[in-house]
């Protein structure tokens, strides 16, 4: 089985589905049904989904595409903890695309299992900040000072890379603000790759 595309399942972060009007609301879950692109998910009780998508290759079968994605989990898990990463999907969309769906119990699993950074803090702790954010409300450009604070939550995803896949995050509340990508609807926003992505918002009282 050739794992030439693995990578961008380990390495790559992406976040989220393909169309401005494919959901009038956040979703709960990540699954086939919804897969049009890379994504990621970031859910309120912390933990992440991803979805990652790539051209399936005649050299290996999806059984074996799962098994190895099965192994490299109960490997992290073995290392950091039961129920660290869980593998909730491996399968072909309808147009015959590898789709690998992950649960992550939270950032620091994400993030160490693709070799990449995701925050998901409020404002006035994330490690890396932009200089500036645009308002979604008012398609304004303002200094990022505005929302660095505890009063907005934000969901930081790091670069992935020249020539990776371009990717969106999903979240679930209302993006306030946002840098380093193009806001699809009121809760994406799409990056190229190449810089952090930042999504700002106020996550609602229930």
């Amino acid at each position: 089985m050739s794992k030439k595309w693995i990578p961008a399942l380990l390495l790559a972060a992406v976040l989220l589905l393909g169309g401005c009007t494919l959901f009038e609301k956040a979703p709960e879950e990540l699954t086939i049904k919804n897969a049009q692109m890379n994504t990621i998910l970031v859910c309120d009780d912390g933990s992440i989904e991803s979805l990652l998508m790539e051209e399936f290759g005649e050299d290996y079968s999806v059984d074996e595409l799962k098994a190895y994605v099965e192994a490299a989990a109960n490997e992290y898990n073995a290392e950091f903890g039961e129920g660290k990463i869980t593998v909730k999907d491996v399968e072909l969309s309808e147009e015959g695309k590898a789709v690998v769906i992950l649960h992550y119990a939270d950032t620091k699993a994400f993030s160490d299992f693709n070799s990449m950074q995701l925050e998901v803090t409020v404002g006035n702790k994330l490690t890396t900040t932009p200089n500036e954010v645009r308002s979604a409300k008012k398609d304004e450009i303002t200094e990022a000072k505005l929302v660095l604070t505890d009063a907005y939550t934000c969901a930081a995803l790091g670069p992935v890379g020249e020539g990776e896949n371009a990717y969106r995050v999903f979240v679930s509340h209302k993006i306030a603000y946002y840098a380093g990508g193009v806001k699809d609807n009121t809760y994406t926003v799409t990056g190229d790759g190449t810089e952090t992505v930042y999504a700002f918002y106020k996550v609602k009282k229930k």
